[in-house]
């Protein structure tokens, strides 16, 4: 090959290289892995959040140090502790994944993991 030839296809292969080491980049960015975490250990707020980490509300909710990995979250019967959905859920797909342990005898009543609802709140999905 002269060099000539080497020089003529050298700036479209360094284009192409470039352009290949940028697609994990670019697939780590659309797909962003966990959304959001909370351990307790911070307190209630999310310790990695796409969207907003702070709760926008907690009633009846308290924090304890004999979680099963550091500390963890007691919610009364009639206790509630939300987060803003935007950015921290995606409702395609994901994965949910916590630790439970009742404190005391468990009967038949309803366990609501989590709500998203639409802003009007026209719509709830349990």
């Amino acid at each position: 090959m002269s060099p000539r030839s080497i020089v003529s296809v050298l700036p479209p292969l360094l284009l192409a290289s470039a352009l290949l080491a940028a697609l994990p980049v670019a697939a780590r960015a659309s797909s962003p892995g966990m959304l959001f975490r909370v351990s307790a250990d911070n307190g209630f707020v999310a310790d990695s959040a796409q969207g907003d980490p702070v709760p926008n509300f907690q009633d009846k909710v308290s924090l304890v140090d004999d979680g099963a990995h550091g500390r963890a979250i007691q919610w009364q019967d009639d206790g509630v502790l939300s987060w803003n959905a935007p950015g921290n859920i995606q409702a395609a797909r994901g994965t949910l994944s916590f630790f439970w342990r009742a404190r005391y005898a468990v009967g038949e009543a309803p366990f609501v993991i989590f709500r998203v609802g639409y802003a009007d709140h026209s719509s709830w999905d349990m």
